[in-house]
């Protein structure tokens, strides 16, 4: 019984140091003046499907990112807007990330997973890297048409169609309009590159590198992952944001602090 009641008294006692260091490194976090400070909305703040209970337990948004995509004739290899290995992510930036790449590509593929590294990641708020993407998005509708333009008038053309006009609404109206647009391994030294607090985010993700196995294609990096995929709502604040499916618009300002670690502190509803 005395065994059993110190191993109760220790397993305790590790519960309490883990909360304790869990804590304290929040705080830490926390103190001081943030490192950033993002206005989110609904595009980049995803809302989980939650049962009638709100309150009984806690609330976690999901972040939204993408990674910029080049435009039509720059760079072929970028074909899809959902593309994780941008084109600024070639070899020579992965070795100044500190990646020691096999020179043979078809070693890249088979290693990739544990070829990963923790970097940091820049994310920029509705800048360059989005306007591309609706650039992007604005010529694919203009190619399709001119294609459907030659074809006689058919139900299935008239559904062509709108699947395009919803396509481009989606980027223009709903899509995240966060990309990751830069990475290294000195957070000042990106500080200083993208100075504006209030449009980018400096915070920790991983990397790793890929080959698509095609003659030709080259050796690039792959965006695995940030750091922090969801952001928890105060429960002060749950209230004020929507029900998954509801068409309410809302912003949050998020914060990210001396761990680069993000966190609410405030949401606004703005209606439908």
């Amino acid at each position: 019984m005395k065994r059993k009641a110190l191993l109760s008294i220790g397993a305790l006692l590790v519960i309490v140091l883990t909360n304790a260091v869990a804590l304290g490194g929040a705080w830490w976090n926390r103190s001081g003046e943030a490192e950033s400070r993002l206005e989110l909305s609904q595009r980049e703040l995803r809302v989980p499907y939650r049962g009638i209970d709100r309150e009984s337990s806690g609330l976690a948004l999901s972040l939204a990112w993408r990674v910029g995509v080049a435009l039509d004739g720059e760079d072929s290899y970028l074909e899809r807007q959902d593309n994780r290995s941008p084109r600024w992510l070639d070899r020579a930036k992965m070795e100044s990330l500190g990646f020691d790449l096999p020179d043979d590509s078809a070693s890249v593929r088979r290693k990739a997973p544990e070829l990963a590294r923790d970097v940091l990641l820049v994310l920029e708020l509705d800048g360059e890297a989005f306007r591309r993407s609706l650039e992007r998005a604005r010529q694919r509708r203009t190619a399709e048409e001119l294609k459907l333009a030659v074809l006689p008038e058919s139900k299935e053309k008239e559904n062509r169609r709108k699947s395009l006009d919803n396509e481009l609404a989606r980027e223009e109206n709903e899509s995240s309009r966060l990309f990751v647009i830069d990475a290294g391994l000195d957070s000042a030294a990106l500080r200083t590159k993208y100075p504006d607090r209030a449009r980018y985010a400096i915070v920790q993700g991983q990397i790793r590198p890929m080959w698509r196995g095609r003659e030709g294609d080259p050796v690039r990096g792959y965006v695995s992952s940030l750091s922090v995929s969801a952001i928890n709502v105060p429960h002060a604040l749950r209230a004020l944001v929507p029900a998954n499916g509801d068409r309410t618009k809302f912003s949050a300002t998020v914060a990210f602090g001396r761990r680069l670690e993000p966190w609410i502190e405030q949401v606004t509803v703005s209606g439908r």
